[in-house]
């Protein structure tokens, strides 16, 4: 029965095939969203499956036989002082138990590796899953941080842009000593254009490597037909 549900423990690999979406969803899977709710969900899967683990070979599953599961029952206290609440399920209490510190190993934050006090204390298998899980778990955490710093870059990075190309402007322009109010008619125009007609997208969009010729002319006639068609030489 061990060898069973630790078997069925490693099938839990097969829901991998859910983070990676097929090339049919591309449009869904380049949105920002998806690109941060990824790892995140990624975390939660393996920290299931580490707490799959753990139940098996980490104590949890011999503590149960011993004790039972009434003894990991919890209280969920009311808002006041009166209200007594009410009991949790002891499966449902032991699960997030373990679930908990299979999150903080993957994590890097275990504050308990050798589990004193747990039924992880001197337990051999318990000490492996750690001594494997919190080096990747430290590795698991950086790419999640990685993950949202890239994502800030890139949803701020016209503005970055905007505010390099102001400093540079601002510089140049105490350089010359031009007039304050027409360093102020200077700023008036970059702020214009970052509001309507951005020039740093458009000249981004419009590159030769980033569209073929009929993308560029379905572009270019979807911006200037009205203009052409409310042309004198139209009429």
């Amino acid at each position: 029965c061990r060898f069973s549900l630790l078997l069925n423990n490693v099938k839990v690999i097969r829901i991998l095939g859910f983070v990676y979406m097929p090339d049919s969803l591309w449009r869904l899977r380049d949105t920002g969203c998806v690109r941060l709710c990824r790892p995140l969900f990624l975390l939660l899967l393996v920290s299931h499956w580490t707490a799959c683990l753990l139940c098996c070979l980490g104590g949890y599953r011999h503590s149960v036989q011993q004790l039972g599961h009434d003894a990991y029952k919890t209280r969920f206290q009311g808002t006041s002082s009166q209200d007594e609440g009410f009991e949790v399920n002891g499966r449902v209490s032991l699960y997030l138990t373990v679930l908990i510190e299979a999150c903080y190993m993957m994590t890097g934050m275990l504050d308990n590796p050798v589990g004193d006090g747990s039924p992880r204390e001197k337990n051999f298998g318990a000490l492996l899953i750690v001594v494997i899980g919190g080096p990747l778990g430290c590795l698991g955490i950086a790419s999640i941080i990685s993950t949202i710093v890239r994502e800030q870059s890139l949803r701020y990075a016209l503005e970055m842009r905007h505010n390099e190309n102001r400093a540079f402007v601002k510089k140049a322009l105490e350089n010359l000593a031009i007039p304050k109010e027409l360093q102020r008619r200077v700023y008036s125009l970059h702020y214009y254009q970052r509001l309507s007609h951005d020039k740093e997208a458009l000249s981004v969009l419009f590159k030769d490597d980033n569209l073929n010729p009929n993308l560029e002319s379905a572009l270019r006639v979807y911006l200037y037909h009205s203009s052409v068609l409310g042309s004198t030489y139209s009429k």
